[in-house]
């Protein structure tokens, strides 16, 4: 039941890039050379985007009326660090998990870049609230639950 918890928990804070890019990995087809089936990584893709312009909707807003450049910033910087690392085999950059940390770091610029394009910071917004309150809960009934055992 912990393991349960943990794994929800993690993923309810997971990036939108990183989430996006292990969704494409586990779910799209690779032909035999290796290279993943284009319609479904663009597909992933695209529910990254979603997932960041919800999560992120202000600074989306901003992003989209020119006004938060820094979210370019950070897609030429995933770029490059796909371009350095990327194998040119799609299967084993997945198997070996080496592109992940674009991902993250991706995830990680875009979660920096938002109060400089006007968004809260996560652990202010009223949002995050329930899911902290969720988190916190889970620990404590977790802890007293192991100490009936």
């Amino acid at each position: 039941m912990a393991v349960m918890f943990l794994l929800f928990a993690g993923m309810a804070f997971a990036g939108c890039a990183s989430s996006a890019y292990t969704k494409s990995c586990s779910e799209c087809s690779f032909d035999d050379n290796g290279k993943m089936n284009q319609t479904c990584y663009k597909a992933k893709q695209a529910g990254g985007t979603t997932c960041l312009a919800t999560s992120h909707a202000i600074m989306s807003a901003q992003y989209a009326a020119g006004k938060c450049p820094q979210i370019d910033a950070c897609i030429e910087s995933l770029n490059a660090c796909k371009a350095s690392l990327a194998t040119g085999n799609d299967k084993q950059d997945c198997d070996s998990r080496v592109l992940t940390s674009c991902f993250d770091v991706a995830d990680a610029c875009v979660d920096k870049a938002g109060p400089q394009c006007g968004e809260t910071p996560l652990l202010e917004s009223c949002a995050t609230g329930p899911a902290l309150i969720m988190l916190i809960g889970g620990f404590v009934f977790l802890s007293g639950y192991a100490k009936k055992e």
